[in-house]
């Protein structure tokens, strides 16, 4: 009983956690929705046609991870419906072996000489026996049909429940098929306006603009931060030089002022770029609290970590982030995976050390070893 009880209790918390989950993507296919009519109404920049064509990809990929849910139900009726169906078909098999041998039974004893069977009959109550014996052979034996007829209804009505369920199961591979080409479509346009921005001078310039801009809406997102008493006496001088790299790859930008030979003209770096080498996790560089964790134009999806009353650390272009804003993260533990969400340069890790409002250089904070 006990068993049972805790087998429901199971189902019952994995159907919540899929309708919640159910729920959570339809809740971010609204804001999806509103973000997009948003940037119809707002001022065709770089920054808004690369958050356009992102917002884009993560609708069709929302709706084909809905599918593939689906697809998970679907398989599942179809195979309980295949076992419900090898059942019937063994039942349809045992009922008439038990009927043949019932007719065997008959067929024996009307073989035989009515003379021969009354002459073995040596009293009343041994003829009514074998009359009782015949009527219940007969009464078998039409059970057995009306049984197996039954159960051949059944069977059919399942079958045609299973074939509406294959048939469903190829509407929605179809769906998925129709999802990945929408997919490849709208990546392919990012590719193709990502090569434009790093090959036209006046999309590169326009997009270095507005980064300044985003630049400047970080530094109110950091200022407006609450005090944590938790790490207000940390002294950050004793950081320095200790930092840990958040991820283990090859340096792509550096940080300062960086002339770009494509364009003969000079651009500013607040932080560094890595391109990824040895795994997709990005650690936490020190403990310290959550206090940004969301898409920022110009950063992708940006993740921020407050160390000191003074020191932050900024983690742009994750493909996913793994905490929320009020987390406290311990040193090496995970905080996102890299992307390339808001990047014209592909999968890469934007990685700046702020102290205050001020960016530093990351390599004069990362350890020697």
């Amino acid at each position: 009983m006990n068993k049972h009880r805790s087998f429901l209790v199971i189902l019952l918390i994995f159907s919540s956690m899929s309708i919640f989950a159910e729920n959570d993507f339809e809740n971010r296919k609204k804001s999806i929705d509103q973000e997009l009519l948003k940037i119809k109404t707002q001022k065709k920049t770089v920054l808004n046609e690369i958050y356009r064509l992102e917002l884009k990809i993560e609708k069709e990929t929302i709706k084909l991870r809905n599918i593939q849910r689906e697809i998970e139900k679907q398989t599942f009726a179809i195979d309980s419906l295949e076992k419900e169906k090898s059942i019937l078909i063994l039942k349809i098999q045992i009922s008439r072996q038990n009927l043949k041998r019932a007719l065997r039974i008959m067929y024996k004893s009307q073989a035989q000489p009515p003379f021969l069977f009354f002459m073995r009959i040596d009293s009343f109550n041994h003829l009514y026996q074998h009359y009782q014996y015949f009527v219940r052979i007969f009464d078998f034996k039409i059970n057995q049909i009306s049984n197996i007829n039954k159960q051949l209804d059944t069977l059919a009505i399942v079958e045609n429940r299973l074939n509406n369920e294959n048939n469903k199961l190829l509407s929605l591979k179809t769906s998925i098929e129709n999802s990945l080409n929408t997919i490849k479509g709208n990546k392919t346009e990012q590719l193709k306006f990502m090569e434009k921005v790093n090959n036209d001078f006046e999309h590169f310039s326009q997009l270095s603009e507005e980064i300044k801009n985003q630049n400047a809406e970080l530094d109110k997102v950091i200022a407006e931060q609450p005090h944590y008493h938790k790490i207000e006496r940390i002294n950050i001088n004793h950081l320095r030089g200790k930092m840990p790299k958040p991820i283990r790859g090859k340096l792509l930008s550096r940080f300062g002022k960086i002339k770009s030979t494509r364009f003969d003209t000079y651009i500013y770096n607040n932080g560094i770029k890595i391109k990824p080498e040895a795994g997709d996790k990005i650690q936490s560089v020190f403990s310290g609290v959550v206090v940004f964790a969301s898409y920022f134009k110009g950063y992708g999806n940006l993740i921020i970590i407050r160390h000191t009353k003074e020191l932050y650390t900024l983690y742009g272009h994750c493909q996913e982030i793994k905490k929320i804003v009020g987390d406290w993260v311990l040193q090496g533990e995970t905080l996102a995976i890299v992307g390339d969400t808001g990047s014209t340069t592909g999968k890469v890790l934007y990685f700046e050390v702020r102290r205050g409002l001020k960016s530093e250089d990351p390599l004069l904070w990362f350890s020697k070893k």
